[in-house]
């Protein structure tokens, strides 16, 4: 059974819409950002984890715009689930649930209510892991005039 989590603080808890802008930086760029006031005075966290991507052998879950998947992070496993991407001036903007799981696959179950009940119907039994991804994740967690604001490097 999956626990609906309260977090990440990258997703809006009213409408469970995540907004993310990605870059991809160079070194110097990197240990600028480092420097950058902004996070100076920010406490930042490093965190080791493993991502596994699922879907079923004929991409089902991608082909209508939806994503699953399982991300290890210090024992424990967490599914997320995301919709297809609205329209952005550059800022992707989609929804997203995120359920801690006590398994090592996806909870099918977990997907209902989020993405129709027809493509989780035809999913359900089949999903698979596609490829997974290690990262160690530096995060810095800024709060400011009521919004939060994660600047994860990977």
């Amino acid at each position: 059974m999956a626990q609906v989590l309260d977090r990440p603080a990258d997703v809006d808890r009213r409408d469970g819409i995540e907004r993310e802008i990605k870059f991809s930086l160079d070194g110097r760029t990197v240990a600028r950002l480092r420097r950058d006031p902004l996070l100076l005075g920010v406490a930042a966290e490093t965190i080791a984890q493993t991502t596994e991507y699922w879907d079923t052998a004929s991409h089902e879950l991608r082909r209508s715009g939806w994503s699953l998947r399982l991300r290890r992070i210090d024992g424990r496993i967490v599914q997320a689930v995301k919709g297809p991407a609205g329209p952005g001036d550059g800022v992707l903007a989609r929804f997203e649930r995120e359920a801690a799981i006590d398994a090592d696959a996806p909870d099918a179950e977990a997907l209902r209510g989020c993405a129709p009940d027809a493509l989780v119907d035809a999913v359900r039994g089949r999903l698979r892991p596609q490829f997974s991804v290690a990262v160690e994740r530096t995060r810095w967690v800024i709060a400011a005039r009521g919004a939060v604001l994660n600047v994860d490097l990977d």
